[in-house]
Formats: C-alpha cells, sequence, structure tokens
C-alpha cells in the first residue's frame, strides 16, 4: 500500500506522514493465530475499511494498535510512536470499540462530564461534541432512555472529547437504521475530509462501498488485499452483450480464452473484456449488438470471491 499522501481537503493530522502504521503484526492466544504477520498504514484525509469475515481478526488487531493488547511479535505505531508512548492519547486518537455501557440514570451530557474530569478535558468540549453527535435536544435525557442509535453517538461523542486526529471504530454501524447510517457516514467522511483519519470495520459491505477510500481486506487474520476501493474491483467488471447472434459471438469470445456465461437466448455476460473489444469482436463475427453494457462488481462480490479464493 503506497505511503504517499493523496489530495486531502483541510489541514492534515500529520503533514507527509502515516497516522496508523502496523508492522508484521502477530498475536497468538496458546495454540490460535488471531492475527498473523500484518502490515498497513492508515492515511489522514481518509477513511479507510477494514473487512474480514467473523473471527478474522480485526478486533484483535485494532486493541493491538491502541494498546489493549500485547502482539506476540511485530509493532503498531500512532503518528510514529506505540499508543502507550503518547503524550496526549486522548487528544491523538478516539476510539469504539465496542458499544458503550452508560449508567442507565446518568444523563449524556453527565456522563461526558464525568469523562473529562477523568481524563483531565476542558469541560467545554461537552457541549461541543454534543453538537457534533446531534445530542444536544437529548442531552438531558437519561443514557437508558437512548435508542441504540442515539447510544452509538454517545459513544462516539466520548470518543470526540480530546478533539483527536484519528478515529479508530469497531463495527459503528451495528444495529443503526438506515438514517443512522447515512448520519455516520456523513460524519465520517466529513472528519476525514479536514484532513484527519478513519480507521473503520464493519459487515455492510455496501456501506463500506460508499463510505471508504481505501480497504484492509484480512482472512484467518493475514491480510489478503490492500488498496482504494475502486482497485478492489479493477479487472473484475463484467460486461452484458444481448445480440440475436449469441451462439456466433460466443464462439468468437470463446475462442480468445474469453469468459462467457449464457444469460438467456440472446443475452451473454462476458468477463475478461472490455464492452470495446466485446463490440469489436460482435462487429467482426457479423453478430449485430442491441445492448452493451459494463457491469462493475460490487465490493460484496469481491469481498466474497477473495475470501472465498482464500479457503482454496
Amino acid at each position: 500500500m503506497t505511503t504517499t499522501m493523496l489530495e486531502q481537503v483541510g489541514e492534515p493530522a500529520v503533514v507527509g506522514a502515516p497516522a496508523i502504521v502496523a508492522r508484521h503484526l502477530t498475536k497468538r492466544f496458546g495454540d490460535l493465530t488471531a492475527v498473523d504477520d500484518l502490515s498497513f498504514e492508515v492515511q489522514p484525509g481518509r477513511v479507510t475499511g477494514f473487512l474480514g469475515p467473523n473471527g478474522a481478526g480485526k478486533s484483535t488487531t485494532l486493541r493491538m494498535v491502541l494498546g489493549l493488547v500485547t502482539p506476540t511479535s511485530g509493532t503498531a505505531a500512532v503518528l510514529g510512536l506505540p499508543y502507550a508512548s503518547l503524550a496526549d492519547p486522548a487528544g491523538t486518537v478516539g476510539a469504539v470499540l465496542e458499544t458503550q455501557s452508560f449508567h442507565p440514570l446518568r444523563t449524556g451530557r453527565n456522563h461526558l462530564r464525568v469523562l473529562t474530569a477523568a481524563s483531565g478535558i476542558d469541560d467545554g468540549r461537552v457541549e461541543q461534541v454534543l453538537a457534533q453527535v446531534d445530542l444536544a435536544a437529548a442531552a438531558d435525557r437519561k443514557a437508558g432512555t437512548y435508542s441504540l442509535g442515539m447510544r452509538q453517538r454517545l459513544g462516539l461523542a466520548a470518543a470526540l472529547l480530546g478533539d483527536p486526529g484519528i478515529l479508530v471504530l469497531d463495527e459503528p454501524a451495528n444495529g443503526l437504521d438506515p438514517q443512522g447510517i447515512r448520519w455516520l457516514r456523513d460524519f465520517l467522511r466529513s472528519f476525514a475530509a479536514r484532513g484527519r483519519a478513519v480507521l473503520v470495520s464493519s459487515h455492510l459491505l455496501a456501506e463500506m462501498a460508499q463510505l471508504a477510500d481505501d480497504l484492509i481486506v484480512i482472512h484467518h487474520g493475514r491480510s489478503i488485499r490492500q488498496g482504494p476501493v475502486a482497485a478492489l474491483t479493477t479487472g473484475a467488471d463484467t460486461v452484458r452483450v444481448a445480440t440475436p447472434r449469441a451462439d456466433t459471438l460466443m464462439t468468437a469470445l470463446s475462442a480468445r480464452g474469453i469468459t462467457v456465461e449464457v444469460i438467456d437466448g440472446t443475452s451473454l455476460r462476458v468477463q475478461g473484456a472490455t464492452a470495446e473489444q466485446v463490440g469489436q469482436l460482435a462487429f467482426d463475427a457479423g453478430a449485430p449488438v442491441f445492448e452493451l453494457t459494463t457491469e462493475a462488481t460490487s465490493l460484496e462480490d469481491a469481498f466474497l470471491d477473495l475470501t472465498k479464493e482464500e479457503e482454496r
């Protein structure tokens, strides 16, 4: 994965340097290897999605980044330092690793005030983060009456108290309704657009395709693909072509080693050739074309193909 920073909006958290760097991270629990020689970088000004099946090692990796789990080998650094060595951890990284537990009788505002007092953060940040996560109107309600979406926002507000340049979130959209997911997406993209960094794990692949700039895909604790979202489906697009001479075109395509699937009597799905190449072959074969479209592979399909390959 390239270390070159792409164009950003706003001031970067750290100019010219990755926000998070993991090098050969490995974690074993007895005979179980949860994370296996994993390396990656998270850049400022970008939302980096962290994908993998259940049990792939995502949560363990995030906990190693945050110093909550000690690696068996390898290193994780935040702004070039181990998390434990940061002078101002709360002002550097905000994290939401699991559904937050709140005192049910304490208001949202008072919950945040307790955290600022414990962390030495200016109490004025409470009102600022309540506004940031759209909880100001519900700040004096008891947290026990909050919906799941509101509790997720309160957890995010707690992570923002130190005004960090980096957010690390583990499945933050779990249980959210479509409106809540859309709000979270807009918030995180806005956060990154100010030159800050976001590392977020999720099982919601369709949402991650809209949210993330870069992806890290792991399986059985190992990295199987990293890079921009678009790169994961590059070369995997399919071409749909409709012609009354489908058999003729299929023969011409197959003769050139191009994969062809019959959809119906007049339609074919083609992999391994561009729409322009399919159109030219159809012309050369004397097969009139009624339809010629490119169907981009979804992130979900690409993810399933990647993890399926790992199982072989």
